[in-house]
């Protein structure tokens, strides 16, 4: 707002908004501060992912507590991860998807023997199904 008002003094400008030059002068360095324990954090985890790249927020926390009260910053947990989410510095979740269907292949594909026919009682239609069941790496398939 100094910057626009360039003829006015601080303290009029404060006042209205309902501020003191004091309270403006304690968020100004009150940002200063937490910009500043930002960069320090972001710098600790960068040279700690060097080592450990897929290494969670979490654990990271733990690891570098120790480093940030070196430093003099009491940070908690959730602030930690705040800061680590804004400079998108989490660790992504690889998502590991089994391929169940795959109808690209030379074997016979078998129709549809179900389509249009007109069900009207029980036990007229059976239908099965193969469930793959994923057990630690290895894929079994079942028949239904």
């Amino acid at each position: 707002m100094k910057a626009f008002y360039k003829c006015t003094g601080l303290g009029v400008l404060c006042g209205l908004v309902g501020k003191t030059r004091q309270a403006f002068y304690e968020y100004k360095w009150r940002v200063e501060k937490t910009q500043f324990e930002d960069a320090i954090i972001v710098d600790l985890v960068r040279k700690e992912r060097r080592i450990a790249k897929r290494v969670g927020g979490k654990k990271l926390f733990l690891i570098l507590k120790k480093a940030l009260l070196k430093h003099g910053i009491t940070v908690g947990r959730d602030k930690f991860l705040d800061v680590l989410r804004d400079n998108d510095l989490l660790v992504k979740r690889r998502r590991r998807r089994v391929r169940t269907t795959m109808s690209r292949h030379r074997l016979r594909k078998y129709p549809n023997l179900s389509k249009g026919l007109e069900i009207d009682r029980a036990g007229q239609l059976w239908v099965s199904d193969i469930t793959y069941l994923s057990v630690e790496g290895v894929h079994i398939a079942t028949r239904s």
